[in-house]
């Protein structure tokens, strides 16, 4: 009598190695042992774990899967269900505007949902799309602050704002992930830089480029901070940032190596002729050249073979002057031109279609300036302007000379190209950090350099809460700035840099490794309708400050003012303007000379006096119209206000501490 026996299900998992290709089980194709058919998608074995067979690991391996329920010849497992949701309508639509959040994860209970995005469940909120794109989320507490180009708010996170009959508000937890939008008072936004904000404490700073204004986001709200003194100058600096990137290029112009190609994959061979023994190129226009200190007979010619960067001599036709079959040329042995005995050159009609795949290119010292990514272009044949190749650098190798790698070959390249280019895409940038260590907010103003040789410039400067103002300007601009532990960092290009170092002795003043002189600059206006003479200048503080400039108001001219000469009118045109200066005043000790006759010391600039530090000004303005005595006949100068300098000098203990608490002159009515 028959019986039915319930077995449970289970799974089975082989990993074979397959040996044979016969029997139809070809193992080149990965077709699975006794199956008709080999599922798309299914995997074989994960790369470089077959250390026997490395030429063809990934074909030796496969994964079975059956699953037995008990019955006669059951099916083994299906592929079964996709992660993933093939829709019909695949039309892609760009919300600027709008938040989406996945499931929870939560590592107690050992749930983790987030790459659950459920079509069934509210799981987006929309903001106002006229305030343009969301450029910055920041959580804090139970909030998140969304930044909009032109807006702020916050949405309430687990819980919503309900309004009561009396009309106040109150918080309700509904079940809500993403609850109301609320915004913040006043039409600012974070613009195109959400690089800008750097947050401490309660306290978020920013910078709207829209609007001219650098601003504070605490628990009062908005407050433009840009308007602290600074108003006009951050009006002018953020007109000049823009959100449009722009082309940095770099050009690599040679008229023996446009970019010579070192490595081919695969194997190319062609044929080198030298006709003298110095190596003088007979060919034209060449792609690379090979140096070798083992010259060539006049009029030799060898067959070479480049297989992976390195070049082996396949025949010698005559005269070969010690080169036999097999000599092989190393990779490091490709190098631009050279001095030794002779040159090898192959030509550019040899790689007009090479082999597909990665390859390298040799260039000149100019390659620093090459970065990954960039996109190459080449000059036309024709000469109709340059060509963008689809090629572009995955690796870039900063040795003498640089070696740079492309994902694919440059196409249609022909004889008579001299020239490739390298492009890449900049932007300005608003750069904003937090330094924790002297508590000030730090934005700095980016405009990249568009070429080689080209400048880029930057404006630093730094917001103290303590003063409620703008302190200082610096000469460094980072590219990333950020507190960690107590501690304040920067980075710049691909180096890492931490501030306020005290363990290096007199770094004062350097940034990135370069040393740049502190400098105050401020302006003397006592009694602004009075016409004065400015006689002296004094400071307290520590020796080695000096006065760059010391000059007054400008005294502006009418051009083109109409005069009458015998009787007939005439225009005169002076377009000068003029203004008092004086000499440079050293410092203590850089002004210190000795008197050749009786030995005594002297100083040409500030003397020490009671610790106050105190020099003459020497007059050293040009002549006016009318005047008589000018110029060091003279001390000190004349003017409504005056513009003052003070610098750190490169003479007295360069980098250490030195202090400055006020600055005087003495001033007298003039006549």
């Amino acid at each position: 009598m028959s019986g039915l026996v319930k077995v449970k299900f289970y799974n089975t998992f082989w990993n074979k190695k397959i040996v044979s290709d016969t029997g139809g089980n070809n193992a080149n194709d990965s077709y699975w042992p006794g199956l008709p058919w080999n599922p798309v998608g299914y995997p074989t074995y994960p790369n470089n774990m077959d250390l026997v067979d490395t030429a063809n690991y990934e074909k030796n391996w496969i994964i079975e899967e059956s699953r037995i329920t008990g019955g006669y010849n059951n099916q083994i497992l299906e592929i079964g269900v996709k992660a993933y949701l093939n829709e019909v309508n695949t039309t892609q639509r760009h919300r600027f505007n709008s938040l989406i959040h996945s499931g929870i994860f939560n590592a107690t209970t050992g749930v983790n949902r987030t790459n659950v995005f459920s079509v069934g469940e509210s799981i987006s909120k929309s903001l106002e799309p006229s305030f343009g794109e969301i450029q910055r989320t920041k959580s804090y507490s139970s909030n998140l602050i969304i930044f909009q180009e032109n807006k702020v708010s916050q949405s309430l996170i687990d819980k919503d704002v309900t309004y009561t009959s009396e009309g106040g508000t109150s918080t309700q937890p509904i079940g809500v992930v993403l609850g109301q939008v609320i915004p913040y008072k006043g039409d600012f936004g974070i613009g195109c830089s959400p690089e800008s904000f750097a947050d401490f404490g309660f306290r978020r700073y920013f910078a709207d480029p829209y609007k001219g204004s650098v601003l504070r986001l605490s628990q009062d709200g908005l407050t433009e901070i840009s308007k602290t003194g600074m108003q006009d100058f951050f009006r002018d600096e953020l007109n000049k940032i823009t959100c449009t990137p722009k082309t940095y290029q770099v050009s690599n112009t040679s008229t023996t190596n446009p970019g010579g190609l070192v490595k081919v994959p695969g194997g190319l061979t062609t044929s080198i002729t030298t006709n003298t023994t110095d190596g003088t190129d007979t060919e034209g226009p060449t792609l690379f050249e090979y140096t070798s200190s083992n010259p060539l007979a006049s009029g030799a010619m060898i067959d070479l073979t480049i297989v992976n960067g390195v070049v082996t001599v396949a025949t010698v036709t005559s005269a070969g002057s010690g080169y036999v079959v097999g000599d092989t040329f190393t990779y490091s042995d490709f190098q631009i031109g050279g001095s030794t005995n002779v040159v090898i050159t192959l030509q550019a009609s040899d790689f007009n279609s090479p082999p597909a795949g990665d390859f390298e290119l040799i260039l000149g010292s100019d390659s620093q300036f090459i970065e990954i990514g960039m996109v190459v272009l080449v000059a036309a044949a024709s000469g109709g302007g340059f060509l963008q190749t689809g090629a572009f650098v995955t690796d870039v190798k900063y040795t003498s000379p640089y070696k740079v790698t492309l994902n694919k070959p440059i196409p249609n390249l022909s004889e008579g190209t001299t020239e490739l280019r390298f492009l890449k895409s900049v932007k300005d940038k608003i750069v904003g950090g937090y330094d924790i260590y002297d508590r000030v907010y730090v934005i700095s103003l980016q405009q990249p350099a568009l070429s080689p040789t080209g400048e880029a410039t930057y404006k630093t400067l730094t917001f103290d809460e303590t003063v409620n103002g703008w302190n200082s300007f610096y000469t460094y601009a980072p590219s990333n700035a950020f507190s960690l532990q107590n501690k304040y960092y920067s980075t710049s290009s691909n180096g890492l840099w931490k501030h306020h170092d005290n363990s290096v002795i007199n770094n004062r003043g350097t940034f990135y490794g370069e040393y740049s002189n502190s400098y105050v600059d401020f302006i003397f206006n006592d009694s602004p309708s009075s016409k004065k003479v400015f006689q002296t200048i004094s400071y307290e503080g520590d020796n080695g400050w000096q006065v760059d400039y010391f000059k007054s108001d400008i005294q502006q001219t009418d051009p083109n003012l109409p005069i009458v000469v015998d009787s007939q009118e005439v225009s005169y045109s002076d377009n000068n303007s003029y203004l008092d200066t004086t000499v440079q005043v050293k410092s203590y000790d850089q002004g210190l000379y000795i008197d050749p006759i009786n030995g005594q010391p002297f100083r040409a600039g500030f003397n020490r006096k009671e610790n106050l530090y105190v020099a003459n000004l020497i007059n050293n303005s040009t002549v006016r119209p009318g005047e008589i005595i000018f110029g060091n006949n003279i001390s000190g100068i004349k003017g409504y206000f005056s513009k003052v300098k003070i610098s750190t000098d490169n003479y007295t203990d360069v980098g250490g501490l030195k202090e400055v608490w006020s600055v005087g002159s003495k001033i007298v009515r003039s006549s």
